[in-house]
């Protein structure tokens, strides 16, 4: 049996009431070579009742023998796919109808090992942000163009572009040989809590080139159990951001220390990512995060309630505890910073 041109991989985990909207929009594309792979990450009866409910061909299940961390839940996922170029589309997540005849194009007419694109942005009406609900973006462009990996992680790390511009596996087709190659290095392809951060990281540098599009191929969405939004805007009073942390904990996926373990969005996810992916895979490259402007992002916008802030300002001075000259900065310009509300 041959290879199919794509894998589109949907791990997911009890969501099947958006499961379902997500792999409808990945069995109804304008292009047949391809496959789809559901990955159940030890769900209720209901996940496998929406795939078989599809009754489609194109679709395979398969299932974790126990609950997973999202790490490992998306390592599962790809080590099933059989495709030229890997996919991975969240749960409530979709791919517009025209994305993989437009992916396949653009392999063809550049060759690239990995193609990013502007993700159009969505938020369920039950997303966990009071008033953030039924919002849609989707980006006009369609810009084309080949860029230095190296050179998009170093503006990332230094925050000077977003880390949506890396070919994160949520926002790019991946060649199968790349993630051959990151498991080589590795011995994994997610050795990192936050997998799809890092994972663009990781693309950049082992692809050495990527091309972006600024043309929409899918949508990135929101929903009421978006592990982003449970661990970052509200960590410390949900079920999600504790199995999160627990399962992470079991799996021996660890937070990086020169980085402070705070709700800070994007800064701290975004530099958490880079140091693990620069100590496994180029550590030799000037490739660096702004040190200063991280502690500033964590004292101006951590999100915890007022009771923790001082251990929050605290964990901030620690985490530049191995630069002397930043410390006695941070004494200087942060140490006496008061508290903020959260920013909406």
């Amino acid at each position: 049996m041959s290879s199919p041109r794509f894998s589109v991989v949907i791990p997911t985990r009890a969501r099947a009431a958006t499961l379902r909207h997500a792999l409808r929009t990945c069995v109804d594309q304008g292009f047949d070579d391809y496959e789809v792979i559901v990955s159940d990450n030890f769900s209720g009866p209901d996940t496998k009742a929406v795939v078989d409910e599809l009754g489609s061909p194109r679709v395979r299940y398969v299932r974790t023998a126990e609950p997973a961390a999202m790490s490992a839940s998306w390592e599962f996922a790809v080590g099933h796919a059989r495709g030229e170029y890997v996919v991975l589309v969240g749960d409530d997540d979709g791919l517009l109808p025209h994305a993989l005849e437009g992916l396949d194009r653009l392999a063809r007419d550049t060759g690239a090992r990995a193609i990013r694109w502007d993700a159009a942005y969505y938020t369920w009406p039950d997303v966990a942000m009071p008033g953030q609900g039924d919002y849609l973006r989707v980006p006009t462009g369609r810009e084309v163009r080949e860029r230095d990996g190296l050179e998009v992680v170093r503006a990332v790390a230094g925050f000077r572009e977003f880390y949506t511009a890396l070919p994160m596996l949520y926002n790019a087709a991946v060649h199968r040989d790349v993630l051959a190659a990151l498991r080589a290095r590795c011995g994994r392809v997610f050795p990192h809590p936050v997998p799809d951060v890092y994972s663009g990281f990781a693309v950049a540098a082992c692809a050495g080139t990527f091309v972006s599009v600024a043309a929409p191929m899918g949508v990135s969405g929101q929903s009421g159990a978006s592990n982003g939004i449970a661990t970052l805007f509200n960590r410390g009073t949900n079920a999600i951001d504790a199995e999160f942390h627990a399962l992470n904990a079991r799996a021996g996926l660890r937070h990086e220390t020169a980085v402070p373990d705070l709700p800070v969005y994007p800064h701290v996810p975004v530099a958490d990512s880079f140091a693990c992916a620069k100590r496994l895979l180029f550590p030799g490259d000037p490739a660096a995060v702004d040190r200063r402007a991280l502690a500033r992002a964590c004292v101006a916008g951590a999100r915890v309630p007022a009771r923790e802030w001082p251990e929050a300002r605290a964990r901030v001075r620690v985490a530049l505890a191995d630069d002397p000259e930043l410390v006695a900065w941070f004494d200087t310009e942060l140490a006496g910073a008061p508290y903020r509300p959260p920013p909406p």
